[in-house]
């Protein structure tokens, strides 16, 4: 049974912009059961999260691949210096940076599947000519424009999260495709192993062709078979269609596409969007340490580079259970998607006081503190579906959106320049920071919650606790958060 699903639903008539069947946008007092209605959100799971979570795999693929390149000579053969591969894993993240904004608002304006697939198949065709350049330069140009191009996916992917499901199910589907961040990591153990092995031809420079040429194809897949919305998805009914529509009504995106100047100004003025900046900011920064420098600090504690390649199974395998388990919990018990990520950041802490404090010669210890330590950014999913569940206004969303990844790119900047050369192979001086930045994540998290709940707290005393059955929220479809203070309320 669907989630808060009644055992029968009444449908109010929602805008015939959104259903193109002239069949489908007549139907008014349309009934459907529950069961009908977990028959659609089946059929749209199946449809939408195993394209995503694929290309999202992809994209991490993408990301790993300069820091297993890095143990398998791209340093050598490009003469890197420790300086110049830093800043070659940072400029992604500069190209990233300078595509948030454009990103947020092609979003707005342009059909979100359609743009997204069209940037995957460009970023691969980047990541394959990431064999091509013999120096730090043509490295760098790259780089840059695989972030330009990686923006998209996921602001793109929380939008249509929001699009197609209820706020109780946004953080259930963020952790599912976000999931392919891990298993992303499990198939590039298995896969840079074997091609670790090649000796004929440079290692690194099959492993950007073999992901540039999947991601490219995957591309390809999406934009045939990934709808831009319910409206537009053939793989559903007439009637489902419209079950579809009106289960999310108020969080559709507008099919005027236009870009609000007034629902930016509410999101510059929402103190919720800069806790959710800060927080970005705060957990990105050993998000770029460890995405860039995991697998050369692992391999300092005395492995070969096979054995440093395998040993991202484990931290691959539990973070993947973790993201799914707290994803469920999340969507079973309400109002604790805040705990789950401060619990794991306390995790994350942990395992980086670990690998800082405990003697090098005990390896075991140190590499059960770097497993841990991973463990900070399984949260990322829980704190995109707070976005989703909690700003609404089309506009107002992709602002949001924006910040956050704004934010994103800066920390992710800066976290690989605090790995000092000289401190290897400890790094002292990064663990420390990480330790601080982590620790400073958890108390903004405590103040969005605090915000967060004492909203909803006023607004339910105002106007008393929303019903699950109120059709309010369907004609109000193009109405901010702030506007909809009656029946919009929000999940912390």
């Amino acid at each position: 049974m669907a989630n808060g699903v009644k055992d029968l639903k009444t449908k109010t008539k929602v805008s015939d912009e959104n259903i193109p069947d002239d069949a489908a946008s007549e139907r008014v007092g349309e009934i459907w059961t529950a069961e009908e209605e977990s028959n659609v959100v089946r059929k749209i799971d199946w449809r939408l999260m195993p394209l995503m979570t694929v290309a999202y795999m992809l994209q991490f693929l993408d990301k790993i691949t300069l820091s297993n390149a890095s143990i398998m000579g791209i340093r050598e053969d490009l003469n890197l210096s420790s300086s110049e591969y830093s800043w070659a894993s940072s400029i992604f993240y500069f190209g990233y940076l300078v595509a948030a904004y454009p990103a947020s608002v092609g979003l707005v304006k342009l059909p979100h599947s359609k743009l997204i697939s069209i940037c995957i198949i460009i970023w691969g065709v980047i990541l394959a000519l990431h064999c091509v350049p013999h120096n730090f330069i043509g490295l760098a140009i790259l780089r840059f424009l695989l972030g330009v191009f990686e923006s998209i996916i996921s602001p793109g992917f929380s939008i249509i999260v929001s699009v197609w499901y209820k706020q109780s199910e946004h953080a259930s589907r963020h952790s599912i495709w976000f999931a392919g961040n891990a298993g992303g990591a499990i198939v590039g153990s298995f896969v840079s192993f074997g091609i670790a092995h090649i000796s004929s031809f440079a290692p690194w420079k099959v492993l950007f062709i073999l992901y540039g040429s999947l991601t490219f194809a995957w591309g390809i897949v999406l934009l045939l078979f990934l709808p831009d919305g319910p409206s537009q998805a053939m793989f559903l009914t007439s009637q489902e269609r419209e079950i579809a529509i009106s289960r999310t009504a108020g969080f559709e995106m507008d099919t005027r596409r236009e870009y609000n100047m007034s629902e930016v100004k509410e999101a510059l003025g929402d103190p919720h969007t800069w806790l959710i900046g800060s927080y970005s900011l705060l957990t990105c920064f050993p998000n770029g340490a460890l995405t860039s420098f995991g697998n050369i600090v692992t391999k300092g504690f005395g492995f070969n580079t096979f054995n440093t390649l395998l040993l991202q199974l484990p931290s691959a395998i539990s973070t993947t259970l973790l993201i799914l388990l707290t994803g469920w919990l999340a969507s079973r018990y309400q109002q604790i998607r805040s705990w789950l990520i401060i619990s794991l950041l306390v995790l994350g802490i942990s395992g980086a006081i670990m690998v800082r404090q405990i003697d090098p010669s005990n390896k075991a210890a140190r590499l059960i503190g770097m497993i841990l330590f991973a463990k900070f950014t399984c949260g990322f999913p829980l704190v995109l579906s707070l976005i989703a569940s909690n700003v609404a206004g089309q506009t107002k969303k992709t602002v949001v959106s924006a910040i956050f990844f704004v934010c994103y790119c800066v920390g992710n900047i800066a976290g690989p320049q605090v790995f000092i050369d000289s401190e290897a192979p400890g790094y002292p001086t990064a663990f420390a920071t990480i330790i601080a930045t982590l620790g400073l994540a958890v108390i903004i998290l405590l103040a969005l919650r605090l915000l967060l709940s004492r909203r909803n707290k006023s607004r339910n005393e105002a106007f008393g606790i929303p019903s699950e059955d109120d059709t309010t929220m369907l004609h109000e479809s193009h109405l901010t958060d702030f506007q909809r203070e009656k029946s919009f309320r929000y999940q912390y």
